[in-house]
């Protein structure tokens, strides 16, 4: 039943309201109140064929099949990946063709992705937080933005790839607070530099419009303060049964999210990522660590979204600037306006190739050798 309301929850809701309309206006016996009740159902029958057909439209083009399992429940992030050392297959494939899209290895070690050529023994760390992204979904390890840049080295870097599927802002603060600051190996170390891989779907995530990501940590500002308040889930749980059965059946729908990103993007929700970003920083900044922001606008080639996200990039990136956080403006120093270049993105997928990775790695590298050399003069 509830895989029924998922799918066909808002359809199902919109036939019963188109019901009652007509069933008002039949009975309704001022020719008035007949054309009003009959011109209603008819917006409703337009906005049921419409949801139809986003219905239909969103369905999965391709698959995605893993070698074996490795997701696992985490108390901290809402979930994550064992601590166990073992690698996983991960294929994707076109369902109508079978073609396939993209076929990598994920390894893993203490319940990061591995980072081949990573010195486990070196002072000097290189930290990189975020989602799919920063992870490197659909490609190899020797072929990510963490393996990239320690390549770039001669004297090899501790590489920590913290990113994973589905994670946004909520979740950087929590590793940051978690397990970053409080690492004795990091207290000891010469220098600690952090990278962060912002895009603009983390503002949805971070706001619990991820229905994958239901029991990671809740935050909200109050009294200009970061608040920890259970998880999205536990939230939910609290409200009204008649709220939380709409709220279920609308947020699956596909009018929602074709419109949830200017929905969920509200000024209090942008404004509390940008805190959670400047509490992050904060942190880093009282051990000495280096952080910087990777600010990356994903929906810039949609007709519908693609100016809203770029009002919103712009304001992230002034955001930044005025409280001094490093940042670099991923669209202008990799992608030049071009996001669409095949060689840049997994084409039918959208994730950054390895040399979209190796282009950005030499601007971190480069952006890093100059904040040496500014410090040293």
């Amino acid at each position: 039943m509830k895989l029924f309301l998922a799918v066909f929850g808002f359809e199902l809701a919109l036939l019963m309201t188109i019901a009652f309309i007509i069933w008002f206006g039949l009975r309704a016996k001022k020719k008035l109140r007949k054309h009003l009740f009959f011109n209603l159902s008819a917006i409703f029958i337009a906005l049921l064929l419409f949801e139809f057909f986003l219905t239909i439209g969103n369905r999965p083009k391709s698959e995605l099949t893993y070698s074996n399992t490795y997701y696992t429940h985490d108390q901290e992030l809402g979930y994550g990946v064992v601590d166990n050392s073992f690698s996983v297959q991960a294929t994707k494939r076109w369902k109508k063709s079978g073609k396939e899209i993209y076929d990598a290895t994920y390894s893993f070690a203490d319940g990061r992705r591995v980072t081949p050529g990573s010195d486990s023994s070196s002072k000097k760390y290189s930290v990189f937080l975020g989602g799919s992204f920063t992870f490197g979904e659909g490609i190899n390890d020797t072929e990510t933005l963490p393996y990239y840049y320690n390549q770039l080295y001669s004297q090899k870097r501790n590489i920590r790839n913290y990113g994973f599927h589905g994670y946004g802002t909520h979740q950087v603060y929590t590793i940051a607070k978690k397990y970053l600051v409080t690492d004795s190996a990091l207290h000891t170390a010469e220098n600690v530099e952090i990278f962060y891989w912002f895009i603009d779907p983390h503002i949805l995530r971070a706001n619990g419009y991820s229905q994958w990501d239901q029991n990671s940590a809740k935050f909200m500002v109050e009294n200009g303060r970061i608040k920890h308040t259970g998880t999205f889930q536990e939230s939910k749980n609290t409200r009204f049964l008649v709220s939380k059965i709409l709220s279920f059946i609308w947020t699956n729908s596909g009018v929602f999210n074709r419109i949830k990103n200017r929905v969920a993007s509200r000024k209090d929700e942008i404004d509390l990522v940008l805190r959670l970003i400047k509490e992050t920083h904060l942190l880093f900044k009282e051990k000495g660590f280096e952080f910087t922001v990777l600010v990356q606008n994903t929906s810039g080639s949609d007709p519908l979204f693609g100016k809203y996200f770029k009002n919103i990039q712009e304001n992230i990136i002034q955001y930044l600037e005025e409280q001094s956080i490093q940042f670099i403006h991923v669209d202008e120093a990799v992608l030049h306006g071009n996001q669409t270049d095949n060689h840049l993105f997994i084409p039918g997928d959208g994730h950054p190739t390895g040399e979209f990775n190796r282009h950005l790695a030499n601007i971190l590298c480069k952006q890093n050798q100059a904040i040496i050399t500014s410090n040293n003069r």
